[in-house]
């Protein structure tokens, strides 16, 4: 099979409103990108299932497309202590080569042509309040592009910061990007945590800079771990329209809240938000606060009907599997449950995201939201315009 080489990424407005990523290739072929990208930490687990089972799952496996194209996520942790070991001797090349293994772990599982079918991209995780200096932007800019991403992120230099400081941030990278002859294209990140009068006018600059092609925007991210009642949630909504010519991707998206079976990524499409990629659920170990003397086996498990993830005893486990691949390996190991479990989980989600995007673009709430208990909870309290019953 001919090898196809993405060179370039573009924004259409494609079936009735919904939003679609026009990637031109080697040979000329227009294709629609998923609403569920895989993380790195999935990747992972797929591959730990294909090195130990008899019928190894790809990640086309395991989240059937319409199209085999993946939007690929790779988290990337920009903290302090990061960014003070890169000021080292090659400290900064050893970073960028580190990134670049990580990027290309799909590589390693897929045939050729199958990997060039992967959009790859770098979530770089910023604490809260820490303030990105110049040098670390231009750092992470060269990095990203030495890892070989498809799509330049650009994060916001604080979390929540200032519209000026937000256009300032932008213009410095692009620039260092031009300088460097760099043509990827470009999202810029809007963190969900600012006043609501300072994420609008964000969302107004790029969707200005975008009519008046100073800059061809057509990307957008946002950062937000819970996707659920955020006032700038409602305002990204409300923008659905002016948004049209935009994707916007999704970052850091929890599975659940803590105590909380809703399971929020799937809300996302309701905010206008295209695909999302799943963070690691850290600290969510369904063992963790159990005594020590309790025989009980806990496993987190993805139920449809409720868009939860669950603690499920071990034993009744049975009653939740399904004929995907991850439960597949789950009856025919008796190692890596909750790998297994996870794959489920990508299976499931992804077909349930898919829907409800269906549901959306034709104005159908009532099946988006029908059998879910925690979801008509959620929107009876928080989205009142929708009807329930």
């Amino acid at each position: 099979m001919r090898i196809l080489k993405i060179k370039s990424i573009k924004l259409d407005n494609v079936n009735n409103r919904s939003r679609a990523i026009t990637i031109n290739t080697s040979g000329g072929k227009d294709i629609i990108t998923p609403n569920r990208s895989i993380v790195k930490s999935e990747i992972n687990k797929i591959k730990g299932m294909r090195n130990r089972t008899d019928i190894p799952p790809s990640p086309f496996d395991v989240s059937t497309e319409k199209f085999p194209w993946q939007i690929y996520q790779v988290d990337f942790d920009y903290g302090n202590k990061v960014r003070t070991n890169m000021l080292k001797l090659d400290g900064l090349k050893k970073k960028a080569l580190s990134l670049k293994s990580g990027v290309n772990i799909p590589n390693a599982m897929l045939d050729e042509y199958e990997s060039n079918n992967i959009i790859k991209l770098i979530y770089p995780k910023i604490p809260q309040d820490d303030v990105l200096d110049n040098k670390f932007k231009t750092m992470l800019m060269e990095i990203q592009v030495t890892a070989g991403v498809d799509v330049i992120t650009i994060p916001e230099p604080v979390k929540g910061c200032s519209l000026d400081d937000f256009i300032k941030n932008i213009g410095e990278c692009t620039n260092f990007l031009e300088e460097m002859g760099c043509i990827i294209p470009i999202m810029p990140i809007i963190d969900i945590h600012s006043n609501n009068e300072r994420f609008e006018k964000k969302l107004d600059y790029l969707i200005n800079q975008h009519i008046n092609n100073k800059k061809e925007f057509g990307l957008m991210g946002i950062s937000c771990r819970v996707y659920g009642n955020n006032h700038n949630l409602h305002s990204l909504r409300n923008y659905s329209d002016k948004l049209e010519n935009f994707w916007i991707h999704g970052f850091g998206a929890y599975r659940n809240k803590p105590l909380d079976n809703f399971y929020n990524p799937h809300a996302s499409n309701l905010w206008g938000i295209d695909t999302v990629g799943i963070s690691p659920q850290s600290g969510f170990n369904p063992n963790s606060k159990k005594s020590k003397k309790s025989s009980d086996s806990l496993l987190r498990v993805y139920i449809n009907n409720t868009w939860g993830i669950q603690k499920i005893n071990k034993k009744t486990i049975n009653d939740y599997l399904c004929d995907c691949n991850g439960c597949s390996y789950f009856k025919r190991t008796s190692k890596d449950l909750q790998s297994a479990l996870d794959v489920h989980e990508l299976t499931k989600s992804h077909l349930e995201m898919v829907n409800s995007r269906t549901n959306i673009i034709e104005n159908d709430m009532i099946s988006l939201i029908k059998d879910k208990k925690e979801l008509k909870h959620y929107y009876s309290n928080n989205v009142g315009e929708i009807t329930l019953f």
